[in-house]
């Protein structure tokens, strides 16, 4: 006997409300007419309604209860009308048993459905890559021809070579035959000339007069035979240089011909890169964005399914326990089991693992990786560099419609790596260690790839600074790859900071931080930061401690902070002063320990703030500030008992203006109570007061002074890729360039203050001196000045490399960084005498762009630095 789901229902209400399988009928008839909705509010599982399936649950079980009821009592009923009540919960338990299998079944097609729809993102992605492969087949077989053009090519073009010079020597022949029969012909072509020849001589006969005359023109020698030889000479030699012209010719021809041919196989090899890079690249970014979505949707059904089985396997364990207690009744419904029953409530005995959701999905990313091999890259170029001398390649252009950008790994979060000249640890004082903090070690990476770190004192970057440091526990502790017992950095206070300078800003994406021992580790919350300036910062990570893995060495913790991303930083204020002062070039000037400065603006001092933490031997200390106008005074503080040798202090402002506050260019040597000097130990010259003159001084002798502006330039520059960094003078002006650094077909310019000595530092990239250069031209408001039609030549000064995890990158606002890059390349104080002078580029891409007739670049490297050459000049 079949019962629908919702008969099945209002059965179970009748036997709830009568017990009388009898009128079972006008029951159900009245039930459906006043029949309230099942209480879900009391499921037996656990109180979660179970989504869709089972809401009659519920009701099986009071009905249930309400037969052992009446199976238990006294009453006389039928056995035969328990029998029957049973027989219908049998029905309905068992249509249950069977929704849910059926709903399972549903939620684990859905589940491969939506894994269908992920791997669906993979397949589509590698018949994508797989269709690229065609046009890298074509490349290779291109490649292959090209080369094979080339040297055919070239050996027409040696053909042609020595057929000009045949023409070239054939050509000497007939001007040196033909002007010898005219010089002939000017010789003995003279009437007069022949007048006396002609008269008899005195006694000669007829035959003799007739003899000589047949012997001066007629025989071989003679004057006629002479000029036959010679008008001869002059018709054979004009003869053969046309001859050999008409080969010349021809051969020219052939030449031409297969150099067109070789340029259109040239073309090909380009075509056929360009589709493979863009195919490559759409694959990539299809499956990207592809697999985000579709990976986000497996995840959600995932999580729903995993829900949703739970609760079948509850509910499924209910409905065997009252399977198994109707099993007990209907063997014998008037005399209970009640062992039986007793048994069949435990729950533990009921298998529902069949009801598991089946995870079988393949969810890891595949490596969508785009080839480098297409115009405008080295490895391109490399297909071009084996090629005949005499039969070069064309000039490569880049593949239209691709970028550089265009070719990088998609990021899923649609997030950027934190990229910043300045990083921080820095532990608040609420988070202090119970003795000392001390940092055993603190690692770098960027793409899986340790960043060198070496742990100077900061003068310039790469460097370190610290809040402060124990005796004996140097800053370079934590920067040496050594996790020995006594071997770490320490604050000499319970919290504090220690942050690393990058000479460029560096992309981060991962730290690795160890703390030393228990009582020296953070107890609190924690934070990396970041800076452009090293004075705005912005948290990128706060880390609570004990959220790092317990590293076996005296139970203390190693964290692991990964996928820093870049964060938004308040740019604050924008320095309009500049504080230089300069060490003295004299022994023992050097210091260890740098000073403070404080500024007397409108009667009222500033706040007391570092100049610098060290400064060698005659190099400068530069601090930029905000000031609402010229102070009238400044002071210079020593820190600590440091001792510092002063040669200059100057005051600049924004602009041009410079007012000399100290000037000493040999330096002086150490006495006590010397103004050149500054001595923590010594009372008296422990503050250095410098008065600000009023109006801006002349310029002096010391280093400082040749880098005091006198006028304005406006240079136009650009390189093939991309520009990365501009310095003026040591500072960073990268923002004030003009356009999108990252596309080379745009003149850049930048105006600025412009002295004689001035210098101007440039990084950026290409595909080295075969596939970019870089082009400068400047004016300047003094027509005498330097820099007046200033064009970057191979005077300037250039360093080459590879970029750091090449290839080097073309993005908008991604900056290259390049292995080996000097420390304080960009300063003017930088002794740039071991570097190479510039090349002259090979190509004339940004010559055009900028207007100039050359372009420079570095042999060395698709990553440049350059140097202007206008400071070395007298």
């Amino acid at each position: 006997m079949q019962h629908s789901a919702r008969r099945d229902i209002y059965v179970v209400l009748g036997i709830l409300a009568g017990f009388l399988v009898p009128a079972l009928g006008a029951r159900i008839r009245h039930q459906r007419q006043y029949r309230t909705p099942p209480n879900t509010g009391l499921l037996l599982t656990g109180g979660r309604r179970p989504a869709s399936i089972g809401e009659g649950i519920h009701d099986i079980e009071k009905a249930l209860q309400a037969v052992l009821l009446r199976a238990r009592s006294d009453s006389t009923a039928d056995d035969a009308a328990i029998s029957d009540n049973v027989e219908v919960l049998f029905e309905i338990t068992e249509e249950m048993f069977g929704k849910i299998k059926d709903f399972h079944s549903q939620q684990q097609a859905l589940l491969e459905s939506e894994c269908k729809l992920l791997s669906g993102c993979t397949t589509t992605m590698r018949g994508n890559i797989r269709l690229a492969a065609l046009s890298n087949q074509v490349l290779k077989a291109k490649t292959t021809q090209h080369g094979s053009c080339r040297k055919e090519e070239a050996t027409l073009a040696a053909q042609q070579d020595q057929c000009l010079v045949l023409q070239g020597a054939q050509q000497k022949l007939k001007d040196a035959a033909c002007s010898a029969l005219a010089d002939y012909e000017a010789e003995v072509g003279q009437e007069a000339r022949h007048q006396a020849a002609m008269d008899k001589l005195p006694g000669e006969d007829t035959e003799t007069y007739l003899d000589r005359l047949g012997r001066r023109y007629c025989d071989k020698g003679g004057l006629l035979y002479e000029f036959n030889q010679k008008q001869e000479a002059c018709a054979n030699a004009t003869s053969s240089v046309g001859d050999t012209a008409v080969g010349c010719t021809a051969t020219g021809t052939a030449h031409g011909a297969k150099k067109a041919t070789c340029d259109s196989v040239q073309r090909e090899m380009a075509e056929a890169a360009c589709d493979q890079v863009s195919m490559e690249t759409e694959a990539c970014r299809t499956y990207g964005t592809c697999r985000v979505q579709t990976f986000q949707a497996y995840k959600l059904t995932k999580v729903s399914s995993d829900s949703d089985a739970k609760d079948r396997q509850a509910e499924w364990k209910v409905l065997m326990r009252i399977d198994c207690m109707l099993e007990a009744i209907s063997e014998n419904p008037k005399k209970i089991d009640e062992e039986a029953i007793k048994e069949c409530k435990n729950l533990t005995q009921f298998s529902s693992d069949h009801l598991k959701m089946n995870y079988t999905c393949n969810t890891d990313k595949v490596p969508c990786s785009v080839t480098q091999t297409y115009p405008g890259t080295t490895l391109y170029t490399n297909l071009l560099k084996d090629l005949p001398p005499t039969a070069p390649a064309m000039p490569v252009q880049r593949c239209t419609g691709v970028a550089p950008s265009d070719v990088r790994k998609p990021v899923e979060d649609g997030g950027t790596a934190a990229q910043y000249k300045y990083y921080r640890l820095n532990v608040p004082k609420g988070s202090s260690s119970q003795k000392f903090l001390c940092i055993a070690e603190w690692a770098m990476y960027r793409d899986g790839e340790k960043i060198n770190t070496p742990a100077t004192e900061c003068g310039v970057g790469p460097c370190t600074r610290v809040s402060s440091t124990m005796p004996k526990w140097a800053t370079s502790y934590a920067f040496d790859n050594n996790l020995g017992q006594d071997h770490a950095w320490c604050a000499n206070m319970t919290y504090g900071w220690i942050s690393y300078e990058f000479a460029l800003p560096m992309p981060v994406d991962r730290m690795q931080v160890n703390f030393w021992k228990p009582a020296y580790a953070v107890n609190g919350t924690w934070t990396v930061d970041a800076s452009r300036d090293g004075r705005n910062w912005a948290t990128l990570r706060s880390i609570v401690v004990g959220n790092g893995k317990d590293n076996r060495r005296l139970g203390t913790y190693d964290y692991d902070v990964t996928g820093l991303r870049a964060a938004e930083i308040a740019p604050g204020k924008t320095a309009n002063f500049t504080l230089e002062v300069w060490t003295s070039p004299k022994l023992g000037a050097a210091t260890a320990t740098g000073a403070e400065y404080q500024m007397n603006v409108g009667g009222e001092w500033t706040k007391k703030d570092i100049l610098c933490y060290m400064a060698q031997r005659g190099q400068p200390c530069r601090k930029q500030m905000e000031l609402s106008t010229w102070p009238s005074e400044v002071r210079l503080i020593a820190r600590g008992s440091g001792r510092w040798g002063i040669a200059k202090a100057v005051l600049a402002k924004q602009g041009g203006q410079a007012r000399v506050l100290l000037d000493s260019p040999a330096g002086q040597v150490y006495v006590v109570g010397s103004r050149f000097w500054l001595d923590g130990t010594v009372k008296s010259m422990a503050v250095m007061s410098l008065a600000v003159p009023q109006a801006a001084s002349k310029i002096g002798l010391s280093p400082m002074s040749p880098r005091i502006a006198t006028s304005l330039c406006k240079c136009g520059m650009s390189i093939n890729r991309g520009i990365d960094y501009v310095y003026v003078d040591g500072v960073d002006v990268t923002s004030k360039v003009t356009g999108d650094l990252s596309n080379w077909g745009v003149r850049h310019e930048l105006t600025f203050q412009c002295g004689r000595s001035t210098v101007l530092a440039v990084s950026g990239s290409g595909a080295g001196c075969n596939g970019g250069g870089f082009a400068l031209k400047c004016t300047s408001t003094d027509k005498a000045s330097p820099w007046h039609e200033l064009i970057a030549d191979r005077s300037w000064k250039a360093f080459g490399g590879q970029c750091v995890n090449p290839p080097c990158r073309y993005t908008k606002g991604f900056k290259n960084t390049i292995k080996g890059t000097p420390a304080g390349w960009y300063l003017p104080s930088f002794d740039d005498s071991g570097w190479k002078n510039a090349a002259k580029g090979h190509t004339n891409y940004v010559q055009a762009t900028v207007g100039t007739p050359w372009d420079i670049c570095s042999p060395d490297g698709p990553g440049w630095l350059f140097r202007s050459a206008v400071h070395r000049t007298k």
